[in-house]
């Protein structure tokens, strides 16, 4: 009974200790894609500033003010488009680590009923044993009590037939006793 239970306690804390693990990977992916954003987002900021000072600077430029602001204009947009693209990625992350984690907790409530069950049904198996044990006991008991009744009765019928046999002995120490005490 102490290794079932020991057994079930082993089951129970190794499915806790995987159901962490994969937690902790999910949660680990979403805060690398969280890093990666904020860096996107910074490279956008430094690339709009660029923008802002190559204006500034480049007035008499014109033409190479353009093309390097629509190169840049081009690769706010990839930059646009990727951080679109990151926010989707984390949103489906977060949507299949709510997920996982339902499931997760579906698969643990129906661990948890099945060791119950378990348990429950050792019980009724212990308690079964422990009942019929209790009635071979008792059927022992019942023998031995015959057993002791008839060897009982077995010396009381031994000592009858000794008396018997030894009657007329007896009878002659008791005349040879009285004799004596006269």
């Amino acid at each position: 009974m102490k290794r079932i239970v020991l057994s079930l306690l082993i089951l129970v804390f190794t499915v806790g200790l995987f159901a962490q693990d994969t937690d902790s990977l999910l949660l680990e992916k979403v805060n690398m894609l969280k890093s990666e954003l904020t860096i996107i987002k910074k490279k956008n900021k430094s690339l709009q500033a660029q923008i802002y000072k190559l204006q500034k600077t480049h007035a008499n430029d014109l033409e190479e003010t353009e093309k390097k602001f629509v190169t840049a204009e081009n690769t706010l947009q990839k930059y646009e488009q990727m951080l679109a693209e990151l926010d989707q990625a984390i949103k489906d992350s977060e949507e299949n680590t709510l997920e996982s984690i339902t499931v997760l907790g579906a698969w643990t409530k129906k661990m948890h009923m099945i060791l119950a069950i378990a348990v429950a049904l050792l019980f009724i198996v212990l308690l079964i044993l422990v009942l019929t044990n209790r009635r071979g006991i008792k059927r022992d008991i019942v023998k031995l009590e015959e057993k002791v009744n008839n060897t009982k009765e077995a010396v009381d019928i031994e000592i009858k037939d000794m008396l018997k046999r030894y009657e007329e002995d007896i009878a002659a120490l008791k005349v040879v006793i009285e004799k004596g005490k006269k």
